[in-house]
């Protein structure tokens, strides 16, 4: 089922083969992915998804990124614009295809002025967090 929407993936540090499902993947659903490359590594994620001068609520203004832990090598995937369905259909679907990517996050306010390798940081960190919690962390 096909799901018309302005739905967008950034995708960092896929292999191609990986990259091929999740194409296949969101071409079936209807959502844009872009395969960020590692030149482009130092702009935010909001001006990589085309939101660089975007004035942020008065609250938010100077939220601070996390330190970045280098090299960024792990997989990420930022997800934005999809509803709660889109999000099921999209998770069901990448299971199904074998693509799992555990360091996900939807665009924030927040992160929107981070760059990737601080975004994997501080999922890194919520990942452990969790794990020291007991609580696990599901894989998509």
């Amino acid at each position: 089922m096909k799901v018309r929407s302005t739905s967008a993936i950034l995708i960092f540090n896929m292999a191609d083969d990986r990259y091929a499902k999740l194409d296949v993947v969101c071409r079936r659903l209807g959502v844009r992915v872009n395969r960020v490359a590692e030149s482009e590594y130092g702009r935010t994620i909001g001006d990589l998804l085309g939101y660089a001068n975007l004035p942020l609520p008065g609250d938010m203004q100077g939220a601070p990124a996390p330190a970045a832990t280098d090299p960024f090598d792990k997989e990420l995937m930022v997800l934005f614009n999809m509803d709660n369905s889109v999000i099921s259909q999209f998770l069901q679907a990448c299971r199904k295809q074998e693509v799992v990517v555990p360091l996900k996050a939807m665009l924030t306010p927040y992160n929107m002025a981070w760059k990737p390798a601080e975004l994997c940081t501080e999922l890194l960190k919520e990942h452990e967090a969790m794990r020291q919690a007991g609580a696990g962390v599901a894989d998509i």
